[in-house]
C-alpha cells in the first residue's frame, strides 16, 4: 500500500525530476535517516479508459526506506482486481496477480526486483488490467533506457542488477 503513495508522490515532485530519454529520475536523501531514495517514472505510450476520463498510466520503480517497489498507477486508474497479464517484447503472455494500491488506484508487483531486472532486458512491456466500469485495457511502455538508471535503485536498496 505504501508503494502506491510513493508513486503518487512522484506527481508532487514532478518539477524536480530529471529526464533522460523517456525516463524521469528523482534522487534524494531522506532528511530523517540519511537514506538515499530513488524514483524512476515512465509514462505509457497510450491513454486508457479511466473511471471518469481517459488517462496515461505510469510505470514507477523506486527504492524508499530500503524497499524496492514496481507499480503501475495513474490519476484515473481505479481497479478492484489485481489480475493482470504482462508481456515482454515477443515473449508469451503471462498471467500474474499484483497487489492493489490503497483505494484501488494502482497495481503493485509482488516481485519488484525480479520484474525490474527483467525490464532492463526488454524493449516493450505490455500491461493488461481491468479498470472499473471498462473492458480490459492494454498499456504499452517503451522501457528502453531503464538499464541506465536501475543501478541507482539497486544501490540504494542494496541488491545487485544480476
Amino acid at each position: 500500500m505504501k508503494n502506491l503513495v510513493v508513486i503518487w508522490a512522484l506527481f508532487v515532485a514532478w518539477p524536480v525530476l530529471a529526464q533522460d530519454g523517456n525516463w524521469h529520475v528523482l534522487e534524494e536523501t531522506n532528511a530523517m535517516d540519511g537514506k538515499k531514495e530513488v524514483y524512476l517514472m515512465l509514462f505509457a505510450q497510450n491513454e486508457v479508459a479511466g473511471l471518469f476520463s481517459p488517462f496515461t498510466p505510469v510505470l514507477g520503480i523506486k527504492c524508499s526506506n530500503g524497499q524496492t517497489g514496481v507499480g503501475v498507477t495513474g490519476t484515473g486508474m481505479l481497479t478492484f482486481s489485481g489480475n493482470v497479464r504482462v508481456k515482454f517484447d515477443n515473449a508469451a503472455v503471462a498471467r500474474e496477480f499484483w497487489n492493489m494500491g490503497s483505494g484501488g488506484g494502482g497495481l503493485i508487483s509482488p516481485h519488484a526486483i525480479t520484474l525490474a531486472r527483467k525490464l532492463t532486458k526488454t524493449k516493450i512491456f505490455l500491461f493488461e488490467f481491468s479498470p472499473v466500469n471498462h473492458a480490459k485495457v492494454v498499456v504499452t511502455f517503451d522501457v528502453r533506457g531503464l538499464d541506465k538508471h536501475l543501478g541507482k535503485v539497486a544501490a540504494a536498496c542494496g541488491w545487485k542488477l544480476e
